[in-house]
């Protein structure tokens, strides 16, 4: 579903064509309900072939045309629920990405599933590009063969990274135990 408020009284109209206009800052809000992402990522070229999620979805965005800037946009998954190496995990509470015009803001997600539990969060800029995170938990053996090193695993790890730098040369700290 699809809603907005677009009070026109915020724009400059000439007067006689609505006087009483309402001002305010312009909303737009979308929601959709047991959303695949698998196709959605495949759009926008992400496609991540050994995880599969569905969820609900929030997206709002809200400007105010007489003070300018950027607008403040939300984006909010809802009881996403994803599958890898045939385990299911799911986020305890919404997935909340904020972007401010300069920064996106991925706040603290954390997903569980049987024997793993995992925390992310993180932060790009669009002015300098530059990517500042971080991954924390523990993976069972199944989930844990998704990390991009070549290792033998036969029970459950611990990771914990952070990350910083420009999208073209980050740098970070991983360990593995």
């Amino acid at each position: 579903s699809l809603r907005s408020d677009l009070p026109l009284g915020s724009f400059d109209l000439p007067p006689a064509l609505w006087p009483d206009a309402p001002t305010g800052p312009l909303r737009v809000r979308l929601e959709g309900q047991r959303l695949a992402l698998a196709p959605l990522l495949t759009a926008v070229g992400r496609e991540i072939a050994t995880v599969d999620a569905v969820t609900d979805l929030e997206f709002d965005l809200q400007w105010h045309p007489a003070v300018g800037g950027a607008p403040q946009v939300q984006l909010s998954l809802l009881d996403l629920a994803a599958s890898a190496s045939g385990r299911v995990f799911s986020a305890l509470e919404p997935v909340r990405l904020a972007f401010d015009g300069r920064e996106a803001v991925l706040s603290e997600v954390r997903l569980t599933g049987v024997n793993s539990e995992f925390t992310v969060a993180g932060s790009f800029d669009t002015k300098t590009m530059t990517v500042d995170g971080t991954a924390a938990g523990t993976l069972e053996p199944r989930l844990a063969r998704l990390i991009p090193y070549s290792m033998s695993v036969t029970g459950g790890i611990d990771v914990d990274a952070q990350f910083h730098g420009p999208v073209n040369a980050l740098g970070g700290r991983i360990s593995i135990d």
